[in-house]
């Protein structure tokens, strides 16, 4: 897979069960889940970093944009 950083940080997630719908979509709430996920693993791979901005600021970490590209799905699904 191509990126547009030179080194992106990037975590597995696996998809568990209860995360796909009756259409067997992932539910849309579960992006957010992971979206958080690799927040706080990003941040605590940043190690001493977090330590020094938390004794500036405080622990007071927002998202200031983020954006989701919608890919089409892996296998098309006919219905009768």
């Amino acid at each position: 897979m191509e990126w547009a950083l030179a080194d992106p940080f990037v975590i597995d997630i696996r998809v568990a069960d209860e995360a796909i719908d009756a259409y067997q979509h992932v539910n849309n709430s579960e992006y957010l889940r992971w979206v958080e996920q690799i927040s706080w693993a990003h941040s605590e791979a940043l190690g001493p970093l977090l330590s020094v901005t938390e004794s500036l600021i405080g622990p007071w970490w927002f998202t200031a944009m983020s954006w989701t590209t919608w890919r089409p799905p892996l296998q098309t699904m006919r219905y009768s």
